[in-house]
């Protein structure tokens, strides 16, 4: 009978075996840490579900936003439109102002709202870009403004002087003007574009 020892294993397979027992161990943790966003009574919600269900929810409304910004950035270093960094530092601070009259931080107001500084600090760009990228500045007349409190009498300060009154109307027409300007330029742009969606 022929004496059947184990054979001995080099120190090369050894390694090897060490390392790939390494590596399934990094990734059995890793699926565990990342793989899942819940555990809920022992049952895991993976990231991938997660992550489908997000896109089936606000994926369209997040991917439009997306391909909005696109647009925006790229009209505006075709056209060599810049935000100079105290316009934006002049809108930080009324955010500022306003969030601190409603008895919050910014700081506090962020966290609420899921964001960072530095993410406002792009919107706030982003929106700037777009407001001269549609030519939004586009004066009130006299005319606009007695037609708007005539037609909103009901529904204006009793207690405002006509001064306060005709600043309100003209606040509200700017707005409304912004708002039209930069809805019909979008509008343009997205016709005028070549998007793939996949």
């Amino acid at each position: 009978m022929e004496n059947k020892t184990p054979k001995k294993l080099s120190k090369a397979t050894m390694f090897q075996l060490l390392l790939l027992a390494l590596v399934l161990a990094v990734g059995v943790f890793a699926y565990y840490k990342y793989g899942n966003v819940a555990i809920v009574n022992g049952k895991a919600i993976s990231r991938l579900s997660y992550i489908d269900l997000m896109e089936k929810q606000v994926g369209k409304q997040t991917l439009d936003q997306m391909v909005t910004e696109a647009l925006i950035l790229g009209a505006a270093e075709k056209q060599n439109i810049t935000v100079p960094e105290s316009e934006i530092n002049a809108s930080l601070s009324e955010v500022e102002a306003q969030v601190k009259a409603q008895g919050q931080t910014l700081d506090q107001a962020l966290i609420a709202e899921g964001m960072t500084k530095d993410e406002l600090i792009r919107q706030i760009r982003i929106q700037k870009l777009v407001e001269k990228l549609s030519g939004t500045d586009k004066a009130i007349t006299d005319a606009e403004v007695e037609k708007f409190l005539k037609d909103n009498e009901d529904q204006l300060p009793e207690d405002s002087t006509e001064a306060e009154l005709k600043e309100l109307a003209v606040e509200q027409l700017e707005s409304q003007n912004r708002s039209t300007a930069i809805n019909a330029w979008i509008t343009k742009a997205q016709e005028e574009a070549t998007i793939i969606y996949r």
